[in-house]
């Protein structure tokens, strides 16, 4: 009684495990991608204090010398 357990469990485990094989095989990530920079442009990096989201509006920009025409 206990083999006939043991063989069981080593069964589902052995179909468990193909499964999971099988399903990674169809699972594809997204590569990491940087093709949305452009590098002719400057880009602007604004450090903050917390994490949240956060409104800067075009007065501000211009007065810290960020031109918004280019």
């Amino acid at each position: 009684m206990v083999i006939n357990k043991k063989i069981t469990v080593g069964y589902k485990r052995l179909i468990l495990s193909i499964l999971l094989m099988g399903f990674g095989l169809f699972m594809f990530a997204q590569p990491y991608n940087n093709s949305w920079i452009n590098y002719s442009q400057q880009y602007y990096k604004f450090p903050v204090a917390e994490t949240g989201i956060y409104r800067i509006d075009s007065a501000t920009l211009t007065n810290a010398g960020i031109p918004l025409s280019t």
